[in-house]
C-alpha cells in the first residue's frame, strides 16, 4: 500500500466524449487511488446534456463554468486555477488532465516542476507540446467507447421523439432521411487519423445532394444543422475548437 498513488483527475468536458468515462477511469485507477474526480464544463447547454447521467453515476464532480465572453473558453482557466490549488495541499502525487487542447502545456509543466506526475489524455491530433510536457500520455483512441442507452422517454415525449428521429427502416421519413445523409458525409470525407468532419463542409455537401437540405432541418423544428446534430448524442459525437482567430469551429463524427 506504500506505493500506493493519491491521483486527482481533471476532464475538460468540451474536449472530451462522455462515452470515454468509464474506460478513463478503469485506466487510471490501475495507478492508485483516484481521490478527486472533476468534470470542468458549461452545463447549461443542452449538448453537455448526456453528461449528467454518467458525471452522476461514475461519481465524478460537476464544476460549472460558464463562457464569460462569447468565443471565448473559460473552462482551461477554472480547472488550471483548480489543479494548482490543490497542488499547494501536497497530498496528490498524481495529476491526470484529460484533454486534448495544448492550452494545458503550462499547466503541465508546472506540475512536473512542483514534483507532481502528470499524465495526459487526449486524441492523436493533441499537439505535442502538450504530450511532452506530461510525463505519461494516454491516447483517447486506446480507450474503448461505451455505448450508453439513453432512458426511454414516455407520454408526450416519446411522440415528440418519434416524430423528429424517425427510424433507419423507414428511409421515407424526413429525419431518417438527414441521417442517412449525414453518415454518408461523414464516411466520405472523414480521414483515417481523423474522424471529424468540419459541420460547414457537412453542410455545404448536404446542400448539394439535397436541395431542400436547408428547409428540411426547419421544417423538423431545428434552427440549424447544428442544433439537429446535438439532439441526437447516440448518432453524432459533436466537437467546438476554439480557433487562434477566436472563433469556435465545429466538427462532428458519426457513431455506429
Amino acid at each position: 500500500m506504500e506505493n500506493l498513488k493519491n491521483i486527482a483527475l481533471f476532464i475538460d468536458a468540451e474536449n472530451i466524449s462522455y462515452t470515454k468515462l468509464e474506460g478513463i477511469i478503469e485506466k487510471i485507477s490501475a495507478n492508485g487511488c483516484i481521490v478527486v474526480k472533476r468534470a470542468y464544463g458549461d452545463w447549461t447547454k443542452k449538448n453537455q446534456a448526456p453528461w449528467r447521467e454518467q458525471l452522476n453515476r461514475l461519481a465524478i464532480k460537476p464544476c460549472q463554468q460558464f463562457s464569460y465572453v462569447s468565443g471565448k473558453n473559460a473552462v482551461d482557466m477554472a480547472l488550471t486555477i483548480d489543479a494548482v490549488e490543490l497542488l499547494h495541499k501536497e497530498i496528490y502525487d498524481m495529476f491526470v488532465i484529460a484533454s486534448s487542447d495544448s492550452d494545458y502545456t503550462p499547466l503541465a509543466i508546472h506540475l512536473r516542476e512542483s514534483g507532481a506526475y502528470v499524465v495526459g489524455i487526449g486524441e492523436k491530433k493533441t499537439p505535442e507540446s502538450f504530450q511532452h510536457s506530461c510525463d505519461g500520455f494516454i491516447f483517447l483512441e486506446e480507450i474503448p467507447e461505451e455505448q450508453m442507452e439513453p432512458n426511454p422517454p414516455s407520454g408526450a415525449a416519446a411522440k415528440v421523439q418519434a416524430e423528429n428521429e424517425g427510424t433507419d427502416t423507414d428511409k421515407s421519413d424526413a429525419c431518417g432521411e438527414l441521417h442517412k445523409l449525414l453518415e454518408e458525409i461523414w464516411e466520405s470525407c472523414s480521414k483515417g487519423n481523423d474522424p471529424y468532419v468540419l459541420l460547414s463542409v457537412a453542410g455545404k455537401e448536404a446542400g448539394q445532394k439535397l436541395p431542400d437540405f436547408k428547409k428540411k432541418i426547419k421544417s423538423l423544428g431545428y434552427k440549424n444543422l447544428s442544433s439537429f446534430i446535438e439532439k441526437f448524442p447516440k448518432k453524432y459525437d459533436l466537437r467546438r475548437k476554439k480557433k487562434e482567430s477566436g472563433n469556435i469551429v465545429a466538427y462532428y463524427r458519426y457513431i455506429k
